[in-house]
């Protein structure tokens, strides 16, 4: 991936690891990963309280009147989702 090939560079440039862009692109993009990840778990424990609610007694039999109102599928990623786009073009 473009990311990975990025790394690799910094790696073998030691003044690139030590610019102030580099840096703050590492920064900004740990924090994105971070901020996905947290907003995903906190996505899948809404799912989680609201299936429960929906299914559980006697909420179930209110439900079973408004169609509306099912089970909802947890957060999962597209397939390749996870493969970073083309930035960097060769």
């Amino acid at each position: 991936s473009s990311l990975g090939r990025l790394m690799m560079v910094a790696e073998q440039y030691p003044e690139l690891k030590a610019d102030q862009q580099y840096i703050n692109f590492q920064r900004e993009y740990i924090a994105i990963e971070n901020s996905i990840r947290t907003e995903t778990v906190y996505y899948n424990d809404a799912v989680t309280a609201f299936n429960n609610k929906v299914e559980t007694f006697p909420t179930s039999l209110i439900v079973a009147m408004f169609s509306k109102f099912k089970a909802k599928p947890y957060f999962k990623a597209d397939e390749g989702a996870s493969k970073a786009p083309e930035v960097f073009k060769d």
